[in-house]
């Protein structure tokens, strides 16, 4: 696997390494879902629950009428049908429904569910010697960008592809951007911090040097 190149800040000279996506997923949906065949699982998802609740509405007046109609000879089955179309149908839409959040903020269920800060590294060059660390707390979406370009990286940037489960969402799977917002903040922050350092070591440096200068009278 090729090691991902990282971000070079236009402010400073500053660089700042891409998140590794670090899911892997299988070929469609039969098994651990991932960047691979996330859009297939969506799609899987949304045309499910659509035919559920389908289901329930062309079968629901049917169902109504054969009670009502005291002469019918009504199967248990269509009951059950019924039911069964109702829980499934809603059951599955509303878990598509999550997953559409978590699209459009691009963002995965993991993160989605993290409590920890993330500790970010910053470069300030490419010696691996020179960089500041920054917490960034999880509520803050380190990977949301524009709406359109979250929803592109999962389904594609062909409209008619994104109802059809041909070909998957734009990049490689491996490396995702920041966001631009974020980006600079963190890139800010380390700044702020790395002067702060610099101040700091300049008064410790300044005190120590007054306490052993020489008394003269």
């Amino acid at each position: 696997m090729a090691k991902p190149s990282p971000i070079a800040s236009k402010v400073a000279g500053i660089i700042l390494p891409f998140f590794v996506f670090g899911l892997l997923g299988y070929s469609w949906v039969s098994g651990c879902v991932g960047f691979g065949n996330y859009k297939f699982f969506f799609l899987f998802t949304s045309y499910t629950g659509i035919y559920g609740l389908w289901v329930f509405v062309t079968t629901l007046p049917l169902v109504v009428r054969g009670i009502q109609d005291m002469n019918a000879d009504l199967d248990p089955q269509w009951i059950v049908l019924i039911i069964l179309a109702f829980v499934f149908g809603f059951t599955v839409l509303g878990f598509t429904g999550v997953h559409l959040t978590y699209i459009l903020r691009n963002e995965t269920t993991i993160e989605h569910l993290a409590d920890r800060p993330y500790d970010i590294r910053v470069d300030f060059d490419a010696s691996g010697d020179n960089f500041e660390v920054i917490t960034v707390e999880p509520e803050h979406y380190l990977w949301e960008r524009s709406r359109k370009e979250n929803w592109e990286s999962v389904m594609g940037n062909s409209i008619v592809g994104w109802f059809l489960p041909f070909k998957r969402g734009l990049g490689n799977g491996l490396v995702f951007p920041y966001s631009d917002r974020m980006y600079h903040e963190i890139v800010q922050r380390a700044q702020r911090q790395r002067n702060s350092m610099n101040l700091s070591h300049y008064e410790r440096v300044s005190s120590s040097l007054e306490s052993t200068a020489p008394i003269t009278s």
